[in-house]
């Protein structure tokens, strides 16, 4: 028999060194505290750049906020914006949520920040 010691995080994710649980536990902080900036109406840029230490290049992003829809061609039929950005994530992505009218109804998923850099840099 061995003992396994483990150290838990408050979102019951489980580590095997403080360390790392440490790190998450920053990171549960940091998206917590982009989802405030955000939901206040602050655009992305702000969220980002006051949760992630630099770690995104966001200058780009000062003009999406919480209004703003997003158009994601590959995700939909029509030709309008219909896709908001719903909550920020403590893995680095973004859940991003619309209806543009699809005959399976609304959509959603998680989306690494490349990905979202991508869609938002297409947006016109």
């Amino acid at each position: 028999m061995i003992k396994i010691e483990a150290f838990k995080c408050l979102d019951g994710k489980i580590f095997e060194s403080e360390t790392a649980a440490n790190r998450w536990e920053i990171k549960i902080r940091n998206s917590k505290k982009a989802q405030k900036i955000w939901d206040d109406g602050y655009s992305l840029a702000v969220a980002l750049a006051a949760c992630y230490d630099g770690a995104f290049d966001v200058a780009f992003c000062t003009k999406f906020n919480k209004d703003t829809l997003l158009k994601i061609s590959h995700w939909q039929c029509k030709d309008v914006p219909g896709y908001g950005i719903m909550r920020f994530n403590p893995d680095d992505t973004v859940f991003v949520y619309g209806n543009v009218g699809a005959w399976t109804g609304p959509y959603g998923r998680d989306v690494k920040m490349d990905e979202l850099f991508s869609i938002l840099e297409n947006q016109k």
